[in-house]
């Protein structure tokens, strides 16, 4: 019965007019390739990065990337290590999107409707039973730290996500975007600040998210995970 309804599957879509269809060669690796029901498919991590490359919105590209790692086809550690070696052509916002996909597990950012009088960081400081995170002091000396580091190519720094709204957990990230004059490849803006986020991290006890950005998009940008930015955003 199986092989009726493929065979019929198949004889459809042969019959559907090729007028204007495009074909481009994939330049895949064995590794990219796994099998379902006895057809060869693209493996979910090379899938997400091929729906990123083909400027998905940012909502259903985060909708679809959740929804693997939560069925655990898809593993955060090695989507993130994928993300430190995209292509160029790839759409910032949409390395954003992953990148906050795979260190949080949840869509708040891109997504969540922006509160008018969202909390800003009180007195810089977070509290959590006895322990205090003092958040002001992180974003001074990550901004210093990237001022020796770009020098007039940093053109912002902005403190986004729980930190920012007021309502971090223990496990929460300190979210922080980067605005750059411009840059060539996101990975090597990673590799640039690798040690100046892992040095501020072990330092306070909390992981520094870094998300990368070129000014012309922070300025001209209008996805969903820009507009939650500029309204939750604190400057550093």
């Amino acid at each position: 019965m199986r092989l009726l309804q493929r065979s019929m599957c198949l004889e459809d879509f042969r019959k559907r007019p090729t007028k204007n269809l495009v074909l481009n060669k994939a330049d895949l690796r064995k590794s990219e390739i796994t099998m379902r029901e006895d057809l060869p498919v693209t493996t979910p991590l090379r899938t997400v990065l091929d729906l990123a490359r083909t400027h998905l919105d940012d909502e259903r590209l985060s909708a679809v990337t959740q929804d693997a790692i939560q069925k655990g086809l898809l593993n955060r550690r090695e989507l993130l290590e994928a993300l430190a070696k995209l292509p160029k052509g790839v759409n910032p916002s949409a390395q954003a999107t992953l990148q906050i996909a795979a260190t949080r597990g949840k869509s708040e950012y891109g997504f969540q409707a922006a509160s008018d009088n969202a909390p800003q960081v009180r007195e810089g400081l977070v509290r959590f039973g006895q322990s205090q995170l003092a958040v002001q002091d992180i974003l001074r000396e990550l901004k210093r730290g990237l001022q020796l580091i770009y020098g007039k190519q940093l053109r912002g720094v902005y403190l986004f996500g729980s930190y920012a709204r007021g309502d971090a957990e223990r496990e929460s990230d300190v979210d922080v975007l980067i605005v750059l004059r411009d840059f060539e490849r996101y990975a090597l803006e990673v590799d640039r600040t690798a040690e100046l986020a892992a040095d501020l991290s072990l330092k306070q006890g909390v992981t520094v998210s870094l998300v990368f950005l070129r000014e012309r998009d922070w300025l001209q940008g209008d996805s969903p995970f820009l507009s939650n930015v500029r309204d939750e955003g604190v400057p550093a």
